[in-house]
């Protein structure tokens, strides 16, 4: 689990994790807190995700849903303890890419390098 600038997107995979071991169908749209996931993703990148499961940021704590009333909610349930068939990072084939998240990651490889191999 992230504790960096990411974690948002952990959450909201945690939530499409937690509907699709439960109904093994793939939410309609996941509902999140504001400015909670566009801000990691390029206009372009959001907009696939958005093609696939839309994203509303509403203020809503991490809740995947559908339109008949199914839903999971990440804030009150936490991580599913059943595995999915196939996970939201699998099936979205996309991450974070936005240019803070790149600059994000990049201060933290300058603070705390990998140790070099002897």
């Amino acid at each position: 689990m992230s504790n960096k600038i990411d974690r948002a997107w952990y959450w909201m995979c945690a939530a499409i994790d937690g509907y699709r071991a439960r109904y093994g169908v793939w939410p309609k749209r996941v509902r999140t807190p504001e400015n909670a996931i566009s801000p990691l993703f390029k206009e372009s990148t959001l907009a696939k995700i958005n093609e696939i499961v839309l994203i509303i940021e509403d203020g809503s704590p991490f809740i995947a849903e559908d339109d008949l009333g199914r839903r999971y909610n990440y804030a009150e349930e936490g991580f599913t303890v059943e595995e999915p068939d196939i996970n939201a990072r699998q099936w979205l084939d996309i991450g974070p890419d936005s240019q803070m998240v790149s600059d994000y990651y990049a201060t933290f490889q300058d603070l705390y390098p990998p140790e070099e191999e002897i």
